[in-house]
């Protein structure tokens, strides 16, 4: 496995529990009735979220191109 690879699986897991957090969360305030999560927080965990996707559409971007570049060099 290359290291892209092993760090678009990090990223994926990192968006993965973040998620889940924010999920919780909410599901507590919820529960509780009362906002759980202040404003701030789920502000910073959704710019947060964002970023990670961001990070995880260009790993897989290069992952294509590197994809795409062996296989020319396979065909050649």
């Amino acid at each position: 496995m290359s290291r892209l690879d092993e760090a678009q699986q990090r990223l994926n897991a990192a968006l993965t529990r973040l998620e889940r957090a924010v999920e919780g969360k909410l599901k507590a305030a919820q529960q509780n009735g009362a906002s759980a999560v202040d404003d701030g927080a789920l502000d910073a965990l959704k710019a947060e979220n964002e970023q990670l996707r961001q990070a995880s559409a260009e790993a897989g971007e290069r992952l294509d191109t590197a994809i795409r570049r062996l296989e020319g060099v396979l065909d050649s």
